[in-house]
């Protein structure tokens, strides 16, 4: 009995404690009132809006290709054997790739026959030239012929006078006279007939030697020596690229922003980043107004190559300015929020709390952006909204922006900025 008495104290002095502690736990945890957050700033930077001229460049890719009229093909106008390729012509050799005059011979193809034929005709026009000197001398007397015969036989002579002529007579040598005149005139268009041959021979004998049509870099040389080429065949091309034009295709929306004699830049060819300060400058020359049937819009910059350092059909990476600015009011490409439309901002302000101290606070403004930088990472700020009212927040150059630290930042949530900037801005 007495045993049983000391477990039971022993037990109730062991439930007592535990039952308070967990009676005080449970009522610190329904009682506690929960920590204030809104009381700790967001650590944040911030940077002022600033006037900067301001430059927005369109990136494009094309190829290039010569200027129109700026490029030839060498083609076999005739058929015919080849003689000589790049001959030496009074001591102007050239060679694949070397500049070429306007003119030059390239290739030279066998023209004997031409030349043959040339010869007979030359002799034909030879024997014309005496049977028209024949028919001149026969016309010739028979023009004496009717003289002699009609001044036997005047005109105006009396009915009953015994003329010395009879008409017949008169009359036969009229035709006779009739006759020599129209082969004089026959042997005349025969010479006129021999020396249009020999003119369309002469013309023809110049298609025998295959010229350059332009001045220009000679491309590669397609034929061989002993080759009988036929008409039309390619012998060889060339091209003048002192100046060249990068052929574009860009979509509509690209299209749209680009106005002829906007400033070009190359950035990128034959696979290498450009020096963008010492690139030439170029413009743009040409923007379709049809498109492609996939769409696509063609345009073309362009740019000086005095140097040939652009090559024909060699891809390229070009820049177009479409806008420029001059003192605009801008802020840090860093600054906008592009995950919505419009894009957002957060301004800094400052206010006053409750005892009189000034504060800052976060501000969620829709912003309207204009031009922008990318080579200065700024955009142009042209207004500012308020997402709430819908009315407009003038713009003051005093005005700070939040450009790092602002992910969630609401509307009224305390800021504070990082002593860095603090010290920046001293």
């Amino acid at each position: 009995m007495r045993f049983g008495l000391v477990c039971y104290g022993i037990a109730r002095s062991f439930l007592v404690p535990v039952a308070c502690l967990l009676a005080l736990v449970a009522g610190g945890c329904r009682g506690a009132p929960p920590p204030d957050e809104g009381t700790h700033a967001a650590p944040v930077t911030a940077e002022r809006v600033r006037q900067a001229n301001l430059e927005q460049w369109t990136d494009l890719f094309g190829t290039g290709q010569p200027l129109l009229g700026h490029a030839a093909l060498i083609s076999a106008r005739v058929e015919g054997l080849v003689l000589a390729i790049l001959p030496d012509l009074k001591g102007n050799a050239v060679g694949e790739g070397q500049t070429v005059a306007a003119g030059q011979v390239i290739v030279q193809l066998d023209d004997h026959i031409a030349k043959a034929n040339r010869v007979k005709l030359e002799a034909d026009a030879r024997e014309l030239e005496e049977q028209k000197k024949q028919t001149d001398s026969e016309a010739a007397l028979a023009k004496n012929e009717v003289d002699r015969l009609e001044k036997l036989r005047p005109s105006g002579m009396a009915e009953d006078t015994m003329p010395l002529v009879s008409r017949t007579d008169l009359d036969r040598a009229r035709i006779t006279l009739k006759g020599a005149e129209a082969k004089v005139r026959g042997a005349i268009a025969r010479q006129e007939s021999a020396q249009a041959g020999l003119k369309a021979l002469d013309e023809q004998l110049t298609y025998y030697a295959l010229r350059a049509p332009i001045a220009g870099r000679l491309g590669q040389v397609n034929v061989r020596i002993g080759q009988m080429l036929a008409v039309g065949t390619p012998v060889a091309d060339v091209v003048s690229l002192e100046q060249i034009d990068i052929l574009c295709f860009v979509a509509p929306s690209v299209a749209t922003r680009l106005r002829l004699n906007q400033p070009a830049r190359i950035t990128r060819h034959d696979g290498a980043a450009v020096d963008e300060a010492s690139s030439p400058a170029g413009h743009v020359v040409f923007i379709a107004v049809q498109g492609q049937p996939e769409g696509s819009f063609a345009v073309k910059a362009r740019f000086p190559n005095k140097d040939v350092g652009l090559k024909a059909n060699a891809v390229v990476a070009l820049k177009v300015r479409t806008q420029s600015k001059e003192n605009a009011l801008s802020i840090p490409t860093r600054a906008l929020s592009t995950d919505q439309e419009p894009p957002g901002v957060t301004l800094v302000t400052e206010e006053k709390n409750g005892e009189g101290k000034s504060v800052l606070k976060a501000r969620r403004l829709e912003a309207d952006v204009g031009i922008r930088d990318r080579a200065k990472d700024l955009v142009e700020l042209r207004g500012l909204r308020d997402p709430e009212t819908k009315q407009s927040v003038p713009l003051r150059e005093d005005m700070q922006f939040v450009v790092e630290g602002g992910n969630g930042l609401e509307t009224g949530v305390p800021v504070e900025l990082k002593k860095e900037e603090h010290e920046k801005e001293k």
